[in-house]
């Protein structure tokens, strides 16, 4: 589907630093965003939506579809990091996490299927963290890696008519990086400067990304690989080989 043409995007998760940025480039790029958050999102197509509802997405879904009449690009940009040890892990943790980052991209997926047609996308924000797990933050990297799974099952699932792909973003300059900075500080490893020059340190490129380097792929996946579904693109710096 071509740039010509107005896309109607849904993009949840719109109200965090990678979500909000996909939605302020493709409005501006001449899409037709609609901006669903749990927390208040200003914009004339913004609903507030907690993604683990069924009953919440299908309402969402309805309302989108009531007024535009289809869905051209779903971007779940939804996600809550925790960071745990094994010891830490508790049940209402875990389902709190995969919740919102596994249940809620796939009852997303669920309700806006129907309603896409030929060419049309799904594109899902997971991290790095689901391509190889680490030992401080076990829910966050097991959650990311059903999200991932559950990316090229849906591929399967939907083709040829709607692909669906993934985004595994290393380290990304919002919110959440700084949640991980304090939490990381806090565990004794340095001050919040020393341990930001330790993750740089680890990446090849000697940079984190920025949500501008997240929403190009988005562009990519969305409207320049027609041939491409079922993968997941690490946008990491070279954090991570595959």
């Amino acid at each position: 589907m071509s740039y010509e043409v107005s896309r109607i995007v849904v993009v949840t998760g719109a109200a965090g630093g990678i979500g909000r940025e996909i939605c302020d480039t493709l409005s501006r790029r001449g899409d037709r965003v609609w901006r669903l958050d749990f927390r208040e999102v200003e914009g004339e197509r913004a609903i507030a939506l907690d993604v683990t509802s069924p009953e919440a997405v299908d309402a969402a879904v309805a309302r989108i579809v009531a007024d535009a009449g289809r869905i051209d690009l779903l971007v779940n940009a939804v996600g809550v990091f925790v960071r745990d040890g094994l010891a830490a892990i508790d049940k209402d943790e875990f389902r709190r996490v995969f919740d919102v980052n596994v249940l809620g991209p796939l009852l997303m997926m669920k309700a806006a299927a129907p309603h896409m047609g030929d060419g049309s996308s799904i594109i899902n924000i997971a991290s790095v963290s689901g391509r190889r797990g680490g030992p401080t933050a076990i829910l966050y990297s097991a959650s990311k890696a059903a999200l991932i799974s559950a990316t090229q099952s849906a591929a399967l699932a939907l083709a040829p008519r709607t692909r669906v792909n993934a985004i595994a973003p290393g380290p990304v300059d919002t919110a959440m990086w700084s949640q991980v900075l304090r939490e990381t500080s806090a565990s004794g490893r340095g001050s919040e400067s020393e341990v930001h020059k330790q993750l740089i340190e680890a990446v090849p490129m000697k940079r984190i990304a920025t949500t501008t380097d997240i929403t190009a792929t988005v562009i990519f996946l969305a409207n320049e690989s027609s041939y491409v579904t079922g993968q997941t693109v690490n946008v990491d710096g070279g954090l991570i080989l595959s």
